[in-house]
């Protein structure tokens, strides 16, 4: 994530050596692990037929991590068509995959294989890229160089890695309560309403956030006015499609859901009238999520995604005590959801003018 923010070309480019470098090191220190736990008769009896699986983890964890770190690269670059290109590829690879893998029967085993192979997918159109466009700047990386550019940026992973747990855990938990209290077919339908109304934020939100960090990571250090005038323009950009999706849902949910889904899945567009309100502020966050992470302050980040585990499991714990209803429950989770999301933007709001602040009143010094 550090890697677009660094003035110069030689710091980024020893950053990106050294993100290369921390990945295939977690990813074999994981496989090491993995290799020492699964001889202990514990873990034996407690995996069941995962335990024949798990070595695929550190292959997954090498895939997702350079994709990650040559994407980051290539949004340094501003090389958006090769990072739209390798999207569409992972996307595609994943689909094609698994669904070859359910129709040859491979059942689990096909099903994971193709996860691992499809977060991998995509990584070698940018690896390609980034020897094409920048093989001087390759030339460049020094052991010493990358330690001491993972020295002035050591905060991301040390508060990320909190952050990105926290993150996790919020996701996962409303299904693991709603398949708790309500059963499978409930959480079925919750689930089904999340990932479909996510699909805008993953294909819009993540597209706009790529341009978003590659225009405004420079202004933080030129022109913080600037980065505050691209944060509201953006937010102004986007506002009225959210409100549109949001306002079709509310009145044609339920029919929509039966129409593609059948019957059965009536109720799932109930949550879809209730989730889409969700969807309003989240595509409005999507774009800007990563202002605080370009601003350096992790602190706050973090701060805020505890605030937000919480949050969300006293809303739906005391929800359910109070109104022992699913409907009842994913309301409560929407509307503590949009709360966050509300105060996420306020947030880096204050952020980016703390820094105007801070640079104008190094100005009047100077001068």
């Amino acid at each position: 994530m550090a890697i677009p923010l660094p003035e110069d070309d030689d710091t980024a480019v020893n950053l990106f050596a050294f993100a290369i470098c921390a990945t295939a090191a977690t990813s074999l220190s994981v496989g090491l692990l993995l290799v020492v736990l699964t001889r202990i008769p514990w873990v034996q009896t407690h995996s069941g037929n995962l335990l024949h699986y798990l070595w695929l983890v550190p292959f997954c964890l090498a895939g997702a991590g350079f994709y990650q770190v040559f994407s980051f690269w290539s949004l340094r670059r501003k090389d958006f068509v090769l990072i739209a290109q390798s999207r569409v590829i992972q996307v595609a690879s994943r689909f094609l995959l698994q669904l070859g893998a359910a129709l040859l029967k491979f059942g689990l085993p096909g099903l994971l294989v193709s996860e691992t192979l499809a977060r991998a997918s995509g990584t070698g159109s940018l690896v390609r890229g980034v020897w094409k466009e920048s093989p001087d700047l390759l030339r460049k990386m020094r052991s010493r160089k990358m330690i001491d550019a993972a020295r002035r940026y050591r905060h991301f992973p040390l508060v990320f890695s909190g952050s990105g747990l926290l993150t996790a855990v919020t996701l996962a938990f409303p299904g693991l309560f709603l398949v708790g209290y309500f059963g499978p077919v409930v959480t079925g339908w919750f689930a089904l309403v999340d990932r479909v109304l996510g699909i805008p934020s993953v294909l819009l939100g993540q597209s706009l956030q790529q341009v978003y960090v590659s225009e405004g990571a420079p202004l933080i250090h030129s022109d913080p006015i600037a980065l505050r005038r691209l944060f509201i323009k953006l937010i102004r950009k986007i506002y009225f499609i959210p409100i549109i999706s949001c306002t079709f849902l509310s009145i044609f949910g339920p029919a929509v859901f039966v129409l593609v889904f059948g019957e059965k899945w009536r109720e799932a567009g109930e949550y879809a009238r209730i989730l889409a309100f969700v969807d309003v502020v989240g595509l409005l966050v999507s774009p800007i999520d990563m202002t605080l992470t370009m601003l350096e302050l992790q602190n706050w980040r973090l701060a805020w995604d505890g605030g937000r585990l919480i949050l969300v499991v006293c809303a739906m714990y005391g929800t359910h005590y109070f109104f022992p209803s699913a409907r009842s429950v994913i309301c409560a989770y929407a509307a503590t959801l949009m709360l966050c999301y509300a105060v996420l933007i306020i947030i880096s709001y204050i952020g980016i003018n703390r820094l105007v602040a801070h640079r104008l009143a190094m100005s009047c010094l100077t001068d």
